[in-house]
C-alpha cells in the first residue's frame, strides 16, 4: 500500500487511517486509468498549472480545504487524484492571517492522514497562530479527520464534528513487504551489493531481521511521542490522557470524539459555516472571477435585507446579538466584546428555534462552496 503511494507521488514516510485510505487508492487507480494517452496527460498537467491558491472567502470568513491525502509538496499527480499539499495549504493559511478582513480561519478537513514531512512544522505554524487579534481557527469534520490530519486539526480553536464524522487514528504504523517466497516461486533470486553495513536494512527480499525490526520500531516510537505530544499540547491536556483516553490507533463517531475530547462540538459543515458567516464586505483574497462569489455575494445581500423582527439572539444581551451558538467559548467569532455571552457561557435555548432557519442559508452556502 505505502509503496503503491510512493509510486505515484513519491512521498515518505505514510501515516494514515489505513481502511480509509485503501479506499482512496483503489479510486485512484481507476482515475489512473483515464491518463491513457499524452492529451489526457496534458490536460490534467494544464489544469494543475491553472489551480487558484487561496482560500475560499464567504463574507469575512476564509475557508482552506484540506481533501484527501496530504503530501508535503504539490504536483499534477496529487492535484489530479484529489489529494492535498502541506506547501499549498501553508500558502492558503498565509494569505489569511495577512488578511485584516478576514475574521475567522476554517479548515474543512476530510483526509485520512498522508505523510510526516514537514506535518509537526506546519502544526506548529497552526497552534502558533492561535489567539492573536481574537480571530479564531477552527476546523470542521467534513467527515474525516484521522491520522496526520488530525495532527494538524489538533492546533486549532475549536473542532466542530458531525455525527456520522470519522476523528482519531493518532498513532504510526509502517509496514515491511517480504516478497521472498514469491520470488522463489517464481524462480527469481535478487542479489543487493551496497556499501554501509546498514544501507539496505530492510528490503522486501528476505525476512525483515531482528535489527530492522527495532530500528524500524524505533522510528515509530520517535515519531508517535511527536504526534501525541503534538495533540496534547493542541487540545490543552496531559500527554498521558492523549495516551489513555485518545484511543491508541482508534477512530471515532462524532458524538464519542466530543465526549472524549478529541473534538469541541457537534454540527455539519453547512451548520457550522452558515452560523459564522457575516455580512461584511468581500476580502481582497475572494476572486471575483470565480463561481463560487456571485452566489455567496447574493446570501450575503439576502441577510442584509433583513429587517430587525428577523434577528434573533442571545436574550442576555441588550441589544440582542445576532450569535446562534447553543453555548460560545471565549472568542465565540459570532459575538462582539460587549456581548454576555462573549464574557461568560451561556446556554440560549431560545436560539436553537433560529437555528433551523439559519440550517437553510447553511445549506446554501455549503453547495456554492464545493458540496
Amino acid at each position: 500500500m505505502r509503496t503503491e503511494f510512493e509510486q505515484m507521488f513519491g512521498g515518505g514516510q505514510l501515516w494514515v487511517e489505513p481502511k480509509a485510505f485503501r479506499a482512496w487508492l483503489a479510486t485512484a487507480k481507476v482515475k489512473a486509468a483515464a491518463l491513457a494517452g499524452p492529451d489526457a496527460v496534458q490536460a490534467a498537467v494544464t489544469a494543475y498549472s491553472q489551480r487558484t491558491i487561496a482560500p475560499q472567502m464567504v463574507g469575512d470568513l476564509a475557508l482552506i480545504d484540506v481533501c484527501g491525502p496530504i503530501t508535503y509538496k504539490s504536483s499534477w499527480l496529487s492535484y489530479y487524484f484529489g489529494g492535498a499539499s502541506i506547501q499549498d495549504l501553508q500558502q492558503q493559511f498565509r494569505m489569511a492571517l495577512g488578511d485584516p478582513a478576514v475574521k475567522t480561519i476554517a479548515f474543512r478537513i476530510d483526509s485520512p492522514g498522508g505523510v510526516i514531512d514537514m506535518m509537526p512544522e506546519f502544526a506548529d505554524e497552526i497552534y502558533t497562530a492561535r489567539g492573536k487579534e481574537s480571530r479564531p481557527i477552527i476546523a470542521v469534520a467534513d467527515t474525516m479527520i484521522c491520522s496526520c490530519a488530525y495532527w494538524l486539526a489538533s492546533q486549532v480553536d475549536t473542532i466542530y464534528a458531525t455525527q456520522s464524522a470519522q476523528i482519531g487514528a493518532i498513532g504510526v504504523y509502517c509496514e515491511h513487504d517480504d516478497i521472498s517466497k514469491m520470488l522463489k516461486k517464481a524462480g527469481i533470486t535478487i542479489t543487493l551489493i551496497a556499501y554501509g553495513e546498514n544501507k539496505i536494512d530492510g528490503h522486501p527480499y528476505a525476512p525483515l531481521s531482528d535489527t530492522a525490526r527495532a530500528e524500524l520500531q524505533a522510528s515509530v516510537d520517535e515519531i508517535g511521542g511527536w504526534f501525541d505530544a503534538a495533540v496534547a499540547r493542541g487540545r490543552g491536556v496531559d500527554q498521558s490522557v492523549v495516551a489513555k483516553t485518545f484511543g491508541q490507533g482508534k477512530v471515532f463517531r462524532g458524538k464519542t470524539a466530543v465526549k472524549l475530547g478529541l473534538a469541541d462540538k457537534a454540527g455539519t459543515f453547512g451548520q457550522v459555516i452558515g452560523r459564522l458567516a457575516k455580512a461584511r464586505p468581500a476580502s481582497p483574497l475572494a476572486r471575483a472571477d470565480t463561481p463560487v462569489a456571485p452566489v455567496v455575494g447574493a446570501i450575503v445581500a439576502a441577510k442584509k435585507t433583513k429587517t430587525d423582527d428577523d434577528i434573533t439572539g442571545c436574550p442576555e444581551c441588550e441589544p440582542a446579538c445576532p450569535c446562534e451558538e447553543t453555548e460560545c467559548p471565549p472568542l465565540c467569532p459570532t459575538c462582539s466584546p460587549e456581548c454576555a455571552c462573549y464574557k461568560e457561557s451561556a446556554a440560549k435555548a431560545a436560539a436553537e428555534a433560529s437555528a433551523l432557519a439559519a440550517d437553510q442559508e447553511a445549506i446554501a452556502i455549503a453547495l456554492v462552496i464545493g458540496e
